[in-house]
């Protein structure tokens, strides 16, 4: 027997609404709890002071190429969901529980991006760069490890996975067939969020807007381009995926 803690009709089903709202309260929930502690736990003002800060216009041309460069990361993300809704409905709906469990992974190694973050601004602000690099290895291990255990995790629960999300059998069918690529992709993509948030770190936004501006325009949009036009549908978005990651992965390790 199915039941609910909720009496029948004294919620309404709100659909994509409902998503649409949480993510909007969760977003006000996050940015009060922000300023709570801010204020709280910190000697920060959140009042405006003049004179501004001398480097206050080093600190918004960071953030000018932030917003380039998560321009950049929507185009490519804009770009994979046009492509996988023009397949139909199974692959978009396939497509979406791969896409969110690939950011599960990123979120998974997103604390060890923030400790790389803070340690590499602080042991670069000091000068001492023999620490960063043995910051930067542990890290490139670390991220090597928790990527390979995510894709084996993943392999493990190949097929319980999936019908987490659904039961619809045409979907499953298009999820199971790419999902393979998508653990594969974990520790490319765990060295990449590391590396992303070490150079955070070091104040180097322009390299990193560089960065995902020449994967997204030389190496996504071209290969997602070319396995379309052979009819792989699913295959070519996340194939598209693979080489950006890799290529903002080896530019980054190039760049260091």
């Amino acid at each position: 027997m199915r039941w609910s803690m909720v009496s029948p009709g004294l919620v309404p089903s709100l659909h994509i609404k409902g998503a649409a709202y949480a993510s909007i309260l969760a977003q006000v929930l996050m940015a009060v709890l922000s300023a709570y502690y801010l204020l709280k736990k910190t000697d920060i003002p959140l009042l405006i002071t003049f004179p501004f800060n001398k480097e206050i216009k080093r600190f918004l041309i960071m953030i000018g190429n932030l917003i380039i460069r998560t321009l950049a990361l929507n185009t490519t993300l804009f770009l994979a969901v046009r492509y996988a809704t023009g397949y139909g409905d199974e692959y978009i709906a396939a497509y979406t529980i791969a896409i969110n469990l690939w950011f599960l992974g990123a979120f998974l190694i997103d604390g060890y991006a923030s400790a790389g973050n803070i340690l590499s601004g602080k042991l670069y602000g000091g000068k001492e760069y023999s620490k960063l690099i043995a910051l930067s290895n542990r890290l490139i291990k670390i991220g090597i490890i928790i990527g390979i255990i995510i894709a084996f995790l993943g392999a493990f629960l190949y097929y319980p996975i999936g019908k987490i999300f659904t039961n619809e059998p045409e979907v499953l069918n298009q999820f199971y067939t790419i999902f393979w690529i998508v653990l594969a992709m974990q520790p490319f993509c765990a060295l990449a969020f590391i590396f992303d948030g070490m150079f955070k770190g070091l104040g180097k936004m322009k390299t990193l807007r560089n960065l995902l501006l020449v994967s997204t325009l030389a190496v996504f949009i071209p290969i997602l381009y070319i396995p379309d036009r052979l009819d792989l549908k699913l295959y070519a978005v996340f194939i598209a995926f693979t080489f950006w990651i890799i290529a903002e992965r080896t530019t980054i390790n190039h760049k260091i």
